[in-house]
């Protein structure tokens, strides 16, 4: 089963709800972060958004990408190697809808800044 968020901080790491943009930058990203700010403040929201997450990612992996009919079935999610926290998956799919990039852009910006 993947982990929504990893519960413990590293080093140095400053949490979600203390990160502060500044309010004058004309940016589209930090108006983006702002919204996944609200999210992750809300646990209400948070949950509800991570279950549909969860099911949608779980849906995938029971289906058929080939076209032929031949889908993963039964696939236990409790199995196999630990993939991408679902945090980081909703917000990089947020990053790349709300600043409209291509996956070029996307990499860039998390491996670099």
């Amino acid at each position: 089963m993947r982990a929504v968020q990893n519960p413990e901080m590293n080093l140095g790491q400053v949490a979600i709800e203390d990160i502060q943009f500044d309010a004058r930058c004309r940016d589209d990203i930090p108006a983006v972060l702002k919204g996944i700010q609200y999210i992750y403040c809300n646990l209400e929201l948070r949950k509800r958004i991570f279950d549909l997450l969860e099911g949608a990612i779980l849906a995938g992996a029971n289906s058929s990408d080939d076209g032929e009919g031949e889908g993963r079935k039964g696939v236990n999610p409790d199995r196999g190697r630990p993939g991408m926290e679902l945090w980081n998956i909703l917000v990089l799919g947020l990053l790349e809808q709300g600043i409209n990039c291509d996956f070029d852009r996307l990499h860039d910006l998390t491996a670099n800044h």
